[in-house]
């Protein structure tokens, strides 16, 4: 640019569209980070330890909250990221 200078238009439409992009990106990149660095599985004893709650109030979570969780056998597993996001949602 050797001293022009250009005006730049963008419509609302455009303003949008990018937001969108860019949400889209930071979810992106939000849910790799939560498998990369937090893609342990947890027992329900592990579970109860991380989210700091008891047995029964675990096991609520399941039933009324929604809780994710893998059932294995007759034993349950969680991943640690989708607890986190659970949390996030839940706002607990």
């Amino acid at each position: 640019m050797s001293g022009t200078s250009e005006i730049l238009t963008i419509r609302p439409s455009d303003i949008s569209e990018i937001i969108e992009r860019l949400e889209h990106i930071e979810k992106t990149l939000g849910e790799d980070r939560f498998k990369t660095s937090n893609n342990e599985i947890l027992t329900v004893e592990e579970a109860c330890k991380y989210l700091k709650v008891s047995l029964p109030t675990l096991y609520r979570y399941i039933k009324t909250l929604d809780l994710p969780s893998i059932k294995v056998g007759h034993q349950r597993r969680f991943r640690k990221w989708e607890i986190i996001q659970w949390c996030e949602q839940q706002k607990i």
